[in-house]
């Protein structure tokens, strides 16, 4: 009789255990393996931002020189492209800064 009663707690101990671990598991699953895990990540991953187009050092001169006028500056390099189009954006955007610069003193 003592003997099956030993048994039944110790069984009762291990269902005890057993329980407290998979409660465990459900309220933090990013702890354990597994397709919760999986589940876990892919619905909270944070999602990328769309990078944008840095300028380049004498675009920003040219829009510093022009007490922050986006709009000019994109004029002026759009201007310089226009009367050389084989040339590149980074070409243009140093022409339209030399001839800001010559023009103005």
């Amino acid at each position: 009789m003592l003997i099956a009663l030993s048994v039944f707690f110790v069984v009762g101990i291990v269902l005890v255990f057993l329980l407290a671990k998979e409660i465990d598991k459900q309220k933090r699953p990013h702890l354990y393996r597994g397709e919760i895990k999986k589940r876990f990540y892919s619905e909270t991953k944070p999602k990328k931002k769309p990078r944008r187009a840095s300028i380049s050092a004498e675009h920003y001169q040219l829009i510093q020189l022009l007490n922050g006028d986006h709009q000019a500056a994109y004029r002026l390099i759009k201007g310089v492209q226009k009367r050389n189009p084989r040339e590149t954006y980074q070409w243009c955007a140093e022409k339209a800064l030399f001839d800001l610069e010559r023009d103005r003193y």
